[in-house]
């Protein structure tokens, strides 16, 4: 009887399971969001305590209008020239804060899409597989290109997130063993030789002019790019630069 109160007791005390984290992987686009949406929020301020000025500066010129009772500023152009500059840059202001509200709904939307915001980049993976330049012409379409890789940490992110083969937009098409970006990156020798498989590129010819010049990405470590017939059908990586 007591090995039973022992055993049930014991059972009693067992602490209760942890509710299941989030999981890490959403974390990075909410807080882009975040601290995009507070830009927003500091160039409205701003918005607000230049128009103030404004009608400060404004309201000031007519008193002094109104007291001399001609047309002319109390101190010579001083205020008139003052209220000009401040119109001016609550005009760029005003510009700039459109620019961004634009931006933040482009991006909301495009998450809502299925993007994948990384570190001032968005991108989007596909599910279907094309030749390498239906693929490019796919983001186009999307107002994007294949992604570029201009970093180590980008080539993590991208490899780790792709559970098979992609085409990414590295080509050498029409200037064979010249690689370039199609989204115009600067394609960097030293630097991007580290992220070549063993022994590619290596241009393997197929016979009948069919030879390697288009890129894809397949999953594993670092070293992940292998050059392959534009021809054959891969899925595919968009990028937008914020």
């Amino acid at each position: 009887m007591d090995t039973e109160n022992i055993y049930m007791n014991f059972h009693m005390r067992t602490p209760p399971l942890k509710s299941p984290e989030p999981k890490a992987e959403t974390q990075p686009a909410y807080k882009n969001l975040r601290i995009l949406y507070a830009v927003l929020l500091l160039f409205a301020l701003m918005l607000v305590a230049s128009l103030t000025a404004t009608v400060i500066l404004y309201s000031w010129e007519n008193t002094c209008l109104w007291l001399h009772g001609k047309l002319v500023p109390c101190t010579d152009n001083s205020t008139r020239l003052a209220v000009e500059m401040e119109k001016s840059h609550l005009e760029k202001l005003n510009a700039s804060y459109q620019a961004l509200q634009h931006q933040y709904r482009t991006i909301v939307t495009l998450i809502s899409e299925g993007w994948k915001l990384h570190n001032g980049n968005i991108y989007y993976f596909s599910s279907d597989k094309k030749p390498w330049a239906e693929a490019q012409q796919s983001c186009l379409s999307k107002n994007s290109n294949l992604t570029s890789v201009t970093s180590k940490e980008e080539q993590v992110f991208l490899s780790r997130r792709t559970g098979d083969g992609y085409w990414i937009g590295l080509t050498d098409k029409g200037s064979e063993g010249v690689w370039h970006w199609v989204d115009g990156n600067p394609y960097k020798q030293y630097e991007n030789k580290w992220f070549w498989k063993p022994n590619q590129p290596d241009n393997w010819d197929q016979g009948k002019a069919l030879t390697e010049d288009c890129v894809h990405l397949i999953p594993g470590d670092l070293r992940a790019w292998n050059d392959a017939n534009c021809a054959l059908e891969y899925k595919w990586i968009c990028k937008i630069s914020l």
